[in-house]
């Protein structure tokens, strides 16, 4: 059984034994201060759930002390205790963080419902902390975090391939997180142990970037004082991961091409091959078969990389994330910055969802860390937010054409973004649901299967997230 810890500042003795005597009980431990000043020593070794305090006393005032209070001890909640003529101040003192305030006179029995009424909304934020740290973990695969059904498709997926050594092509737009893809199949795979190799190859001209995979021999070049040991053979063993590989030139293409597949190479000046045991990740932002197409990426190299694909789904394609990634973020920099930020309104995730991210999950992430650093309350809100620019999500599908991906894949999807929304705004009730969009339910219980929508999902986000 949990114990409450109580704190009663009244400076004038009976009113103060009246409180304790009302409030005693077998789960609560109260304590008594007769001043400001001897609740701030109390504070300094005891931690209290409820401080309830009277705004008139010597010294330091009840206003002062909850303000001193709410920033030092942030989880506390206050009560004040004001005469009529100071409601005012009392209503002055919510505005900063207080739960509640009882003018005088008033009886045990409101004291006790009002102090109750404190301890049930404790209660209910702390089960909303664990519901949404239970949610996050039900829909996280390492660090990342999704419950979008294409998403939760390619965790499927990386679970199944991750023991194998199948060289991976991973393509998706800049910032949907093809990196922690990556870094999730190796870290689950037999060679986690050995080194996780990334290599940006949008980001060196080809002379430094051979000699950036390849290594160097001493003297092969200008410049060359010193054998260099390169990332395919730093990467023996483990897993080599060649970012952008679009960008790679036609004749590093054949380079690379020939090392992946003889497992072979030769470092720059130098006519002894070194032989290398290590799996393959790349990833792209570009659509390598338009390259192909195009006569700008070699075919043999892309049907080498294509061994298993895995397309990553841009963040308007997911709105059912934006909710969990934005607390998920919250969280971390909270706890980075050592921030009393605890919630995010619902009017601020709706202003996040409508917005198309174009920088996808980085951006999000960039946008809360910019929010929590800023932010002077404890609850994001929509104001609080930075302007987000003119790209509205209206619909995800209308960034590409209508030719880009399968008609069966665009149907798919249409009808996923409809019985999504439905659902969402009716809480999950898939009755009404199935009513409001002319079909059996039978018939829409075998969409939302085929779909990969879980009514009951939307019944916890609306008693989670619209708060």
């Amino acid at each position: 059984m949990t114990t409450h810890q109580i704190m009663i500042v009244e400076d004038e003795d009976i009113q103060r034994r009246q409180l304790v005597r009302v409030l005693s009980g077998d789960e609560r431990a109260i304590f008594e201060a007769r001043s400001g000043e001897e609740a701030l020593t109390l504070l300094a070794t005891q931690r209290f759930d409820l401080v309830i305090s009277d705004l008139k006393m010597p010294g330091i005032s009840g206003l002062d002390l909850v303000k001193k209070i709410k920033v030092a001890f942030p989880h506390t909640s206050l009560l004040l205790i004001t005469a009529h003529a100071t409601v005012d101040s009392a209503i002055q003192a919510m505005k900063i963080g207080v739960e509640d305030y009882l003018a005088k006179p008033f009886g045990s029995e409101e004291l006790k419902l009002v102090v109750e009424r404190i301890f049930e909304k404790r209660n209910l934020l702390a089960q909303n902390v664990l519901l949404r740290e239970q949610l996050e973990s039900q829909f996280s695969f390492g660090n990342i975090i999704s419950k979008n059904h294409r998403m939760r498709k390619i965790f499927s997926t990386v679970v199944s391939i991750a023991p194998t050594d199948s060289t991976v092509l991973i393509q998706g737009e800049t910032g949907t997180g093809k990196e922690l893809i990556a870094k999730a199949i190796h870290f689950n795979s037999p060679r986690k142990e050995k080194r996780f190799v990334p290599v940006d190859c949008g980001a060196l001209p080809d002379t430094l970037l051979e000699a950036e995979l390849f290594g160097h021999e001493k003297g092969a070049f200008t410049g060359a004082v010193s054998r260099r040991v390169g990332k395919l053979e730093y990467a023996n063993g483990g897993t080599l991961f060649l970012d952008e590989v679009g960008n790679m030139s036609s004749a590093m293409q054949v380079k690379i091409l020939r090392a992946l597949e003889e497992r072979l190479f030769q470092r720059i000046g130098s006519n002894d091959p070194v032989a290398v045991d290590i799996r393959l990740i790349a990833a792209t932002n570009i659509d390598l078969l338009t390259l192909v197409r195009q006569g700008r990426f070699r075919e043999d190299l892309y049907y080498r990389l294509k061994v298993i694909p895995l397309e990553i789904p841009p963040l308007r394609e997911r709105l059912e994330d934006i909710p969990l990634l934005a607390r998920h973020f919250l969280k971390i920099y909270r706890d980075r910055m050592g921030k009393n930020v605890n919630e995010i309104t619902h009017a601020a995730v709706k202003k996040l969802m409508t917005y198309a991210w174009p920088g996808n999950v980085r951006e999000l992430e960039n946008i809360i860390e910019r929010t929590v650093a800023t932010i002077t309350g404890n609850c994001i809100d929509e104001i609080d937010l930075p302007e987000l620019g003119e790209a509205r999500n209206q619909d995800p599908l209308a960034n590409q054409s209508l030719i880009d991906i399968p008609l069966s894949q665009r149907t798919a999807e249409l009808e996923r973004k409809y019985l999504f929304e439905l659902l969402n705004r009716i809480g999950g009730n898939t009755p009404l649901a199935a009513e409001m969009a002319g079909l059996g339910l039978r018939t829409l219980q075998r969409k939302l299967k085929e779909l990969g929508i879980k009514p009951e999902d939307f019944k916890s986000q609306s008693s989670q997230f619209d708060k």
